[in-house]
């Protein structure tokens, strides 16, 4: 069978769909039933017509239908209605949510459906009466800060006006671009709503999380150990603009939580919204950040208590990391930016300036950060208004996090975004425009897993306009085999040094891994200048040389990285409808959104799924050999039932003949029902064994044992 596989950190985020299967109804299983050698006629597809697009199958979707309402004990719509008024609000509210409408547009809709009803019908059509059906509130407060001086606002006659009288705009009518809003966000309310919604997963005994996942690492090892349940938040902040004539932009704090699961981490009804930013101005991170670090430092001293399904739960939360991107690390954590000097958030490298500075690899040898020489330094830089160490104040963030284990680098933006289009860009010199054609037609043509969503449109010569996902793509798995046999030696070796190095520290399997891909990685970086030139070795190259740590602290790059919040942000610009209230407008939808019950999560136990009979034409050319080996052990055919696939826990598994129909591939594997154990092969073409390295002699041992293990690198796409 082949296993239609995942990418750990590829977010698709949508509620209804049910990500790497993890759960699904298997009420109803599809019967292939094509039979005899008469509808072979009708089975035998031409190639160029079958390959069609996956579609998806619907036992990996989830039924809004399946809500629980079991406990609804609302009025009835009307009075002969055979629907309460809350799961009316709920369903149109749902429609709403899914459909991305506008808070009139809801509105209207709401009052369309009232007039159609009977006349004695309570459906609400306003925020207040709709969040009362649902019985909820708010879970968001909107403060108005005055960006001349900073101070918050007072309201007068529905306007804002800074009353403070050394501003430039004392008692003035404030208007849009003068202002920045701050919308805080309840965490308690939240949570609630994500617990009774995976409750099965955060209460269940079997082991979930993956190896090297979040959990593994000596970061939640080190926490102290609770008889309550413990929650422990992966923290992420950004900024995207909003609307492009005002300038404005909207800084979102998220929140996912470790305790589930990764696939259904990253589920976009699983995140958490914290806080919201939006103006002309880059965020104030005091005032931002203020009411969200006093709910976490308040339900780290004292549990949140909270009643699910009738179970009253002590719930202790801790915080893991900070992820975020360069620019926005350095405006939240108070750092100098990163093309400055001591802008390593690990280490004291200091850096040298060749025309923009750059932290050569002879001058690594420094010490790590120290959470308490940070706090030191900050108030230094804050006295003298100058940075001190890269360090240019004391960031609120210090309060809930320990500087720098807990300040991570996200591999998104520094390996996919970063340090690989900085690659592409300088082997282009070195290709002509022929070869360019051949690695842009390779590239199209590759047949990827139907949950892979990563066509390349665009050339590599455009590597400005690949998404993360194509870069990742690309680094993980098809850059090598594409680009190896039109590069020059030199390069095309230290590049098969770096894609086995993130592949390691991507997922790894051992400490052993992460120990060698440290060792791979000091490598790449010493080598980097003769390769290239010293003008290589950016901060976005040293960073590199602490992802080994990272990965024993945190867990997996492909657990620790930023791909679902970017999604969560896109999402998030899509509740915004006009030009107008674009935060208050987000936080109106995530209040509808926690206030919508969703299904409930349940874990599925294995299962086959789409049946075959032993006699259909579609297994004419593999039914001897089947036959043979079941009866090798001692099986009898007629008593065999037989599955186009196969959905474990995490994993659906698809076989030859099933995929034989879409313009995708995965990696061949079998599975063994008694031992549970899923055994993995290759069929990947990949023209590596005659590439040795133009290098000193000293890297010939290790470059041999990279060749040995790039393997590795095909892991799920069949490249032909």
């Amino acid at each position: 069978m082949s296993r239609s596989f995942t990418n750990n950190d590829d977010s698709i985020n949508n509620d209804n769909e049910n990500n790497n299967t993890l759960y699904e109804d298997t009420s109803s299983i599809t019967i292939d039933d094509t039979e005899g050698f008469h509808s072979f006629e009708s089975d035998h597809h031409n190639e160029s017509s079958s390959r069609v697009d996956y579609i998806i199958d619907t036992g990996d979707l989830l039924d809004d239908d399946q809500c629980n309402f079991k406990y609804d004990l609302s009025k009835p719509l009307y009075d002969t209605a055979r629907i309460t008024v809350k799961k009316a609000t709920s369903e149109l509210m749902n429609f709403a949510v899914e459909s991305n409408s506008d808070k009139s547009t809801t509105i209207r809709l709401f009052k369309l459906v009232k007039s159609l009803l009977p006349t004695s019908n309570i459906l609400p059509t306003t925020y207040t009466t709709i969040m009362k059906s649902l019985e909820q509130l708010s879970l968001s407060q909107s403060k108005y800060y005055c960006n001349g001086c900073t101070q918050l606002c007072i309201m007068r006659k529905n306007k804002k006006i800074c009353d403070n009288r050394d501003c430039a705009f004392s008692r003035l009518s404030l208007k849009s671009h003068q202002i920045s809003k701050i919308v805080e966000l309840d965490l308690a309310t939240q949570l609630k709503t994500i617990i009774s919604r995976n409750f099965s997963l955060f209460f269940n005994e079997q082991k979930l999380s993956r190896d090297f996942d979040v959990p593994h690492g000596r970061q939640y090892q080190s926490f102290p150990t609770s008889k309550n349940q413990k929650i422990t938040l992966i923290i992420h902040a950004d900024g995207s603009p909003l609307v492009r004539t005002t300038k404005s932009s909207v800084w979102p704090v998220f929140g996912s939580i470790v305790e589930l699961p990764h696939q259904v981490r990253e589920f976009q009804s699983n995140i958490l919204v914290l806080a919201l930013w939006a103006s002309c101005q880059k965020p104030n991170v005091d005032l931002l950040m203020k009411n969200c670090i006093a709910q976490l430092v308040e339900y780290e001293k004292n549990d949140l208590v909270i009643m699910v399904k009738g179970i009253e739960l002590h719930i202790n939360i801790q915080r893991q990391m900070f992820i975020a991107d360069l620019p926005a690390k350095s405006l939240f954590m108070k750092t100098i930016s990163y093309n400055g000097y001591s802008a390593c958030t690990v280490c004291t490298a200091k850096g040298t300036c060749k025309g923009q500075v750059v932290y050569p690899y002879r001058q690594n040898m420094h010490s790590r950060r120290v959470h308490e020489q940070v706090v030191l330094s900050g108030k230094e830089a804050e006295q003298k208004q100058v940075p001190v160490d890269g360090i240019k104040g004391v960031s609120p963030m210090l309060q809930i996090l320990n500087y720098p284990d807990q300040v991570v680098y996200d591999y998104m933006h520094l390996v996919c975004l970063g340090h690989m289009a900085t690659l592409v860009k300088r082997w282009l010199p070195h290709l002509e425009r022929n070869q360019l054609n051949e690695i842009d037609s390779q590239l199209k043509l590759l047949r990827l897993p139907h949950n892979v969503h990563a066509k390349f449109n665009y050339s590599i010569g455009d590597v400005s306009e690949w998404h993360a996902k194509h870069s990742r793509l690309f680094v993980l798995n098809v850059g090598l085999p594409s680009i190896i046999s039109y590069l020059p030696k030199v390069m095309a070796s230290h590049f098969a040094v770096y894609c086995l190095a993130i592949k390691l520290l991507h997922c790894p399997k051992s400490i052993d891994e992460i120990s060698f891909a440290e060792s791979l990685i000091d490598y790449y970086c010493r080598t980097a200048p003769l390769v290239f030139d010293g003008s290589i070795e950016l901060l976005s190259l040293h960073a590199h040389m602490h992802l080994g740590e990272q990965v024993r602290q945190h867990g997996g790059l492909a657990f620790s990285s930023a791909f679902c919040f970017e999604s969560c942000i896109r999402y998030l610009k899509k509740m915004v409808h006009g030009t107008k209230n674009l935060a208050s407008q987000i936080a109106y939808w995530c209040d509808m959104r926690s206030a919508v019950p969703r299904p409930e999560f349940i874990l599925q136990q294995p299962t086959g799924k789409t049946k075959i009979l032993f006699s259909s034409v579609k297994i004419n050319q593999y039914r001897h050999i089947l036959m043979n080996k079941l009866l090798e052990i001692g099986h009898d055919c007629k008593n065999i039932i037989l599955f186009l696939r196969y959905k474990d826990k995490s994993n659906t598994y698809h076989s030859i003949i099933y995929d034989d129909s879409f313009s995708c591939a995965s990696f061949i594997v079998s599975y063994n029902a008694s031992t549970t154990g899923i055994t993995k092969g290759g069929k990947a073409r990949l023209p590596y064994s005659s590439v040795l390295p133009v290098l000193p002699d000293d890297t010939i041992t290790i470059l041999r044992r990279v060749l040995a293990l790039l393997s590795v690198l095909s892991t799920y796409v069949t490249v032909y």
